[in-house]
């Protein structure tokens, strides 16, 4: 394969078709298309593009079951849709791709045959049924229930829907997993697109290739398909890493085998980055996402999720297998009690804020016998407020002082002492104005209203908040106040300062490795410093592609944001170095590492910023945007050519805003006319355009 940050080379997938391509490299194939959409539309053609031996032109697969159609490509085989001869039903067929001898093509054929064993042992209505087994040597197949539907990533593009109907997704698929840790399953693989729903709501957990029995991992020889029935438990040599490394947990990563726990964690990451459109840990490679995952550190909630269902998530993620839940079973328990829990926090959010108004009034009416605590907020004192402070000023309200003459100990309410956690912080000392009653503001509280501020991407308000405290953070919050400062000025555009700022907690934490600690600091300055001040084009279409994918998180900001991202990307598009590329492209039909790196970062850009504009129903922007997306996955192409059509299809209009569709064919129009002037021109090849 070809580097991990660029796309694979076309030899790659030919192996990949002939079955010649090693486990590792299938691995890291399927991790690259798990992150780039241009190649995943690759693997997906290729699927539609293989003739199956065994269709109608060369009789009946196993006497019994005629091909119809692909469905499509997954990392151990093809599956189709078919006619079951005997039964007079349509079903769906897996078709063992690999096609190679030796020991590699007889492991892959015992897994396959594994796979079919361990579906056929579970029996729930959510998880998808297994007919029957067949073939021999390189003729292996599964027969399982054909869906009518689709998976989860295709549901969510398709319908849009609102989060209790993901989560009720969810649990019928968590019921599943349940059902197969019950019979120590695990599936080792759990992700969006394993996971279908039926268009009847029918939810079904499919594609248990990677599925092991729990503890019965064997450090033995690879299996094969002559002993596979015999030792149905030696799924794989203690070890291995199998699944996708976006949904891993930290143990899959680090090589162990996968149980129920880790089940638990790729579930949760599933559901969290179904929620809020975005995955829970950052990460361009297997190595970032890695790190990310042993962090613990989650991307903000929000997106209007229920925050008791983020508060359960987090702990479905903690890297620490200890630190789940017990079971999937546990899970779905504390989700449901979440979901059910939400029209009850209005109320306790204005009871606890009762409590916190009579708890201030009573620690000011303390504080006012024993001297003004400095605060941040002040107002206008009250008459009620002046008559105390007045009381407070009397001799007899003074406290005693000790015969020794040292200060008085502080005031404490009466009552249980509360138990104080070791991360409690110490009051701030924030001056007070003349004249105005103080309130108390922990830095905790100034650093949660910076963090507000942060989370909005308003910088210089973030930076205001910090900079109303007086004097030096405590130790216990120190770190915290050097990186949200660090943050804070990134937004602002001191991009070097603000990393200078960040390096400590990154460069400093154990729990990175040196390269990747580099590389997760300079995606975290790639995230918050203003796109357009990056010094190269790589470096701004790579801020803007990560920044749009950011923006769905706060629809308050979403206006500006993306508008400021656009004129960036669109500056970056019409660059000498863009251009090149595309010119390059059209005369020798080849890119070099550099620009097909570049370009795949420009294809995210444009759907990212496309989305944008489209969710904030700026149909003429977005339907722009939405051209464009198809001309830049396009690249260049012959005016001739018969796909011309596609090269200027406004994909995501076309999908799901049909809202848009006015504006979406006008875009169309007049990409098609820029095809034709160059065709009139005589021009062989047309290039990527911003429809006007």
């Amino acid at each position: 394969m070809s580097s991990t940050t660029g796309c694979p080379s076309d030899e790659t997938f030919t192996r990949l078709v002939e079955g010649l391509l090693a486990e590792d490299e299938m691995r890291a194939l399927e991790a690259h298309c798990d992150g780039c959409l241009t190649c995943a539309r690759t693997l997906a053609e290729l699927a539609r593009a293989i003739s199956p031996s065994g269709g109608a032109g060369s009789g009946l697969l196993g006497d019994r079951y005629r091909l119809l159609e692909p469905l499509g490509a997954g990392g151990m085989g093809v599956v189709y849709a078919a006619f079951d001869t005997k039964l007079s039903r349509k079903v769906a067929v897996k078709r063992l791709r690999e096609t190679g001898v030796g020991t590699p093509a007889e492991k892959r054929r015992g897994r396959f045959l594994r796979e079919a064993q361990l579906l056929a042992s579970l029996s729930h209505p959510n998880v998808l049924t297994v007919h029957d087994v067949g073939g021999a040597d390189r003729e292996l197949y599964v027969v399982m229930e054909l869906v009518d539907g689709a998976s989860v990533s295709g549901w969510l593009v398709a319908t849009r829907p609102r989060w209790r109907a993901i989560l009720d997704v969810f649990l019928q698929a968590g019921r599943g997993l349940v059902a197969a840790h019950q019979l120590g399953i695990v599936h080792r693989d759990i992700k969006p697109d394993n996971i279908l729903v039926a268009k009847n709501g029918r939810v079904l957990v499919g594609d248990f290739g990677l599925a092991g029995l729990a503890g019965n991992l064997t450090p033995a020889g690879d299996a094969t398909p002559e002993n596979a029935a015999a030792a149905p438990s030696s799924l794989t040599q203690t070890g291995t890493v199998l699944g996708t490394p976006a949904y891993m947990s930290p143990e899959q990563h680090d090589g162990k085998p996968g149980d129920a726990l880790s089940d638990q964690f790729s579930f949760a990451v599933s559901l969290y980055e179904s929620l809020h459109g975005r995955r829970p840990f950052a990460g361009r490679t297997a190595s970032e996402i890695a790190t990310a995952t042993r962090s613990g550190q989650l991307a903000p909630g929000g997106d209007g999720v229920p925050h008791a269902l983020d508060r359960v998530l987090s702990t479905a993620l903690q890297p620490d297998p200890g630190r789940r839940f017990a079971s999937m079973e546990d899970l779905l328990r504390a989700l449901e009690r979440a979901a059910a829990a939400r029209p009850a926090v209005g109320w306790a959010i204005g009871a606890i804020g009762l409590l916190l108004l009579a708890a201030g009034a009573f620690g000011v009416r303390g504080r006012l016998h024993h001297g003004a605590t400095p605060s941040m907020t002040v107002a206008p004192p009250t008459a009620a407020a002046k008559t105390t402070a007045a009381k407070a000023e009397k001799p007899e309200a003074a406290p005693l002082k000790p015969a020794d003459g040292t200060a008085p100990p502080p005031v404490v309410p009466t009552g249980p002492t509360p138990t104080k956690h070791r991360k409690q912080v110490a009051q701030g000392a924030l001056p007070a104005q003349a004249g105005q009653v103080p309130a108390i503001v922990t830095q905790a509280q100034l650093l949660a209203r910076a963090e507000h501020h942060l989370h909005r991407r308003e910088g210089a308000a973030c930076l205001a908040a910090l900079g109303e405290h007086v004097g030096e953070w405590s130790e216990e919050v120190a770190p915290r106040a050097q990186t949200d400062r660090g943050n804070c000025e990134l937004l602002v555009g001191h991009c070097a300062e603000g990393k200078k700022l960040l390096e400590p907690s990154y460069l400093n934490n154990r729990t990175y490795a040196p390269n990747a600690a580099e590389g997760l600091l300079s995606a975290q300055v790639a995230r918050m410093c203003p796109a357009a001040s990056f010094p190269t084009v790589e470096k701004r279409v790579l801020a803007v592609s990560l920044q749009a994918s950011l923006a769905s998180s706060d629809a308050a900001n979403q206006s500006a944001w993306c508008g400021s991202l656009q004129r960036t990307l669109i500056a970056d598009t019409q660059s000498a170095e863009v251009q090149g590329c595309f010119a390059k492209i059209a005369a020798t039909r080849q890119a070099t590492k550099e620009c097909s790196l570049l370009l795949h970062d420009l294809d995210e850009a444009y759907r990212f910023v496309t989305e944008c504009f489209l969710r904030d129903k700026n149909c003429r922007e977005g339907a722009r945007l939405d051209v464009m997306h198809s001309q830049v996955g396009f690249r260049a192409i012959a005016v001739d050519d018969k796909r011309v059509n596609l090269f200027c299809r406004p994909e995501r209009i076309v999908e799901v805003y049909t809202t848009c569709a006015a504006a979406g064919e006008e875009a169309e129009r007049k990409c098609l006319d820029h095809i034709e002037d160059a065709r009139r021109a005589g021009d062989a090849m047309v290039t990527p355009a911003f429809p006007r």
